[in-house]
């Protein structure tokens, strides 16, 4: 069962602005870097879903300018993708690849009661990009 929230045109959130950047920061290619943040950069939330087994899918509409850059062709796939222990994190594109999907974030729980936190995952994902000892 898949609870659904609407929201026409909202803003991508904070949380979810750094569970992104977490995935951009995660390719190994600046050229897919750039483009990623591009994309993210020029969309717009159109809907939230939240899955039974505590996870979320957040879906776009990308508006690209007209003379944007062309597709990185190291970017084979149709999707990017991350984790960290506990969550696994892809971010999918249109067929060709000029437009954000959706993302997908998915719990890996230990217990089926597991409940999606947000804003938990999100302080975790910082926690590890920025505040991590050497």
């Amino acid at each position: 069962m898949v609870k659904h929230t609407f929201f026409p045109c909202d803003a991508i959130s904070l949380t979810e602005k750094i569970l992104l950047a977490m995935i951009v920061q995660a390719q190994n290619c600046a050229e897919i870097q750039q483009y990623l943040k591009l994309l993210i950069n020029h969309s717009v939330v159109t809907e939230r879903h939240f899955t039974k087994n505590g996870g979320k899918y957040v879906y776009f509409e990308t508006g690209l300018p007209e003379n944007h850059v062309a597709v990185p062709e190291s970017l084979t796939q149709h999707f990017v993708e991350t984790s960290t222990d506990d969550v696994l994190f892809f971010l999918y594109f249109n067929e060709n690849k000029q437009k954000l999907n959706f993302l997908e974030i998915t719990l890996i729980a230990q217990n089926e009661n597991a409940e999606y936190d947000e804003e938990s995952i999100a302080h975790s994902v910082l926690d590890k990009m920025c505040f991590q000892a050497a």
